[in-house]
């Protein structure tokens, strides 16, 4: 008789909070594919960082020592990262929590990596965004738009939107950026 392969654990680290309608698609997304081989049985955790609302060394420190002590008797097999901020998290952690476990990411500018160093057993997909992109998209709908407003947190402190701002002064001059962040 064969035997049966091994149950593995797998833990995300979702940068989000847990309703975010883009990590839920991930995470769903993540999950179908896995369940389309399910050729072993797959415990799947779920640590969401909310760090929209929390953030600092401090709550590095204080989830650092929650999943510590969460899944101390836990085998994680895989680490999946969605977010630039999930994946720094992690990488800066996983030395002392599961020294050896890989991760894959996702939901992480290309523009991140390109400034990262990666932990070995660190793989992933990338996302192209520009804020060029986004005014094209504007200009396709509105073909004459003569100014764009950005909103919410400063571009500085947006882990999603932080390489805008090293854009913003290469911007046409034809559009006025009203900046409400």
């Amino acid at each position: 008789m064969a035997a049966q392969p091994q149950a593995q654990s797998i833990l995300i680290i979702d940068q989000s909070e847990p309703s975010s309608p883009i990590s839920r698609t991930m995470r769903n997304a993540f999950r179908s594919a896995l369940n389309s081989n399910a050729a072993a049985a797959r415990t799947i955790y779920l640590e969401p960082l909310n760090i929209q609302r929390f953030h600092g060394a401090r709550y590095w420190e204080i989830t650092y020592n929650y999943l510590k002590e969460k899944y101390r008797d836990k085998q994680i097999d895989l680490i999946v990262a969605f977010g630039p901020t999930a994946l720094h998290f992690i990488s800066a952690y996983r030395p002392s929590l599961w020294r050896s476990t890989p991760i894959v990411f996702g939901l992480v500018d290309d523009a991140v990596i390109a400034n990262s160093k990666l932990l070995p057993d660190t793989t992933g997909i990338t996302v192209h965004r520009s804020f060029q992109m986004i005014v094209d998209a504007a200009r396709a709908l509105v073909p004459d738009l003569k100014r764009i407003a950005l909103v919410g947190a400063p571009l500085a402190d947006d882990i999603n939107r932080r390489q805008y701002d090293w854009e913003l002064p290469y911007k046409d001059p034809k559009l006025e950026i009203i900046d409400y962040t």
